[in-house]
């Protein structure tokens, strides 16, 4: 896939074993707004990931970018994407877009018709980004963060 913007070529790739997946929460957790690391309950997350998640990619000579969704929730048809980051250094360059758009792709594939994600209050960076591809805030919030949701069929 071509990068644009300058960056050099990279591709999008589905981690779809145990060992890529926790390589690529390790090497992405620095791109986080707040690191999971921390989390007390990030062995859980961990394993739930490993077990239940779709994790796509970035990568050229060096990983640039990660997205963690379900889409798995037939009652529902939402995805819940619960984990998303690009590299600061690679950033704006539209990585974020297409890790995006194939995680939306593969949810509508299985029958998902709306996606949804949790984003910190304090991410600006983040909200803009999702409310310019389609995302609205919806009335559940929460003392920290807000929840969006799009549509996607």
């Amino acid at each position: 896939m071509r990068g644009g913007g300058g960056l050099p070529d990279y591709t999008i790739a589905s981690a779809d074993i145990k060992e890529e997946k926790e390589f690529i929460l390790k090497v992405c957790a620095p791109f986080l707004f707040k690191s999971i690391t921390n989390n007390i309950n990030y062995g859980s997350i961990q394993k739930k990931v490993i077990t239940s998640a779709d994790v796509y990619f970035a990568y050229n000579t060096k990983i640039l970018g990660f997205i963690v969704f379900y889409a798995n929730d037939n009652s529902s048809n939402i995805s819940y994407i619960s984990m998303f980051a690009v590299n600061p250094e690679y950033r704006n360059k539209h990585i974020g877009t297409r890790l995006l758009e194939n995680s939306f792709i593969t949810a509508a594939n299985r029958g998902m018709t709306k996606v949804k994600l949790e984003v910190d209050r304090q991410n600006i960076d983040a909200i803009t980004f999702y409310k310019n591809r389609g995302f609205v805030m919806t009335k559940e919030i929460t003392d920290e963060s807000y929840y969006m949701v799009v549509s996607i069929k």
